[in-house]
């Protein structure tokens, strides 16, 4: 299927305030047009075109556990240019759901997992504000659990937080001097036991500065093409990077860039198995919507991944959110 070939109307409309396009977006805006069938057709197409692994019986658990969510929230596809990698797809509910009590309810998760510890230190920190968003694997089902902090929050408050291995903190002073000061999401990784901080990040990235970000996890430096596209498709006014690493050694395992809010005819792919995700991932989403990553790892593991917004107005929720962080930004926060 072409992508872009089936759309639904949804409501459009001009916003007055963030907390006007906000509230929108979690009611009138996400149209619902998700069905369990067409979603299990789409995935199992993707993942035929992508040479992923894929399970149903574990992409219906994941669905009998959250279906209602998926319905009215917004549902992306994410993919990586390496050939048999896994296939993803993300659950952004924008609204507070303690989706770790139903993932671990629904036998999604062990509720014994070493990587609930740091979830459950910054959702008490925050006095359960942020929104738990759920990573799952077309094959695995839940991998990974995102923390949306609705706020931009001081990266030395949650290191510092009661309970968080000091390995962690070690990391400040390096993290405060590259200005990875405000962080607006951080995610673990339920199989490779890893957590990611997202940083928000005000200014142009230099190369100068992406040579010391990605040598934070003992990369290469980006090549002088890796980097001009980055900085085409980044946003000049602030950039947006993460920093994986290893729970509790805290060793750092990869950084990535993060180009947001993308078309997908802005996605410089030509070729191989993203060129593959885009053709074939329908979207159902009026203004369909792209984020495009670069990630860095030792020993030379680079490479790019993809996510594209499926059903729920992708790009309407990234908007909402670049517009808080601009927000905060001019607030001093």
């Amino acid at each position: 299927m072409p992508r872009n070939a089936v759309r639904r109307s949804s409501v459009r409309r001009q916003f007055s305030s963030t907390d006007d396009m906000t509230s929108t977006i979690t009611s009138a805006i996400i149209t619902p047009v998700y069905s369990r069938s067409e979603f299990l057709n789409d995935i199992k197409k993707i993942a035929n075109a992508t040479n992923a692994a894929y399970s149903e019986s574990s992409t219906v658990a994941v669905l009998n556990v959250f279906e209602d969510y998926f319905r009215n929230e917004v549902i992306i596809f994410r993919a990586t240019d390496r050939p048999g990698d896994a296939l993803n797809y993300r659950l952004f509910i924008h609204k507070n759901v303690d989706t770790l009590s139903m993932a671990k309810e629904g036998k999604l998760l062990d509720p014994e997992h070493q990587m609930l510890t740091p979830l459950e230190i910054w959702c008490s920190l925050y006095q359960n504000e942020p929104q738990q968003w759920c990573d799952f694997d077309a094959n695995a089902g839940l991998v990974k659990t995102w923390l949306h902090l609705v706020a931009l929050r001081p990266v030395k408050e949650l290191l510092t937080a009661p309970g968080i291995p000091s390995t962690l903190q070690s990391h400040l002073p390096t993290l405060q001097g590259l200005g990875f000061n405000m962080v607006w999401f951080v995610s673990v990784d339920y199989h490779k036991n890893t957590l990611n901080i997202y940083f928000l990040v005000q200014g142009d990235l230099s190369k100068d500065q992406a040579d010391q970000i990605t040598g934070l996890a003992g990369s290469e430096p980006p090549t002088k093409t890796e980097f001009e596209d980055i900085q085409k498709l980044i946003d000049p006014r602030g950039y947006f990077v993460a920093v994986t690493m290893r729970y509790p050694e805290a060793t750092i395992p990869r950084v990535a860039f993060y180009a947001l809010n993308l078309l997908p005819d802005q996605v410089p792919i030509k070729e191989g198995p993203l060129r593959q995700f885009l053709d074939v991932c329908p979207s159902y989403d009026e203004r369909p919507a792209a984020v495009l990553a670069w990630s860095f790892g030792q020993g030379g593991d680079t490479y790019k991944k993809l996510e594209l917004g499926y059903a729920g107005e992708f790009g309407d929720s990234m908007r909402a959110t670049a517009m808080r962080a601009a927000e905060c930004f001019a607030q001093g926060n």
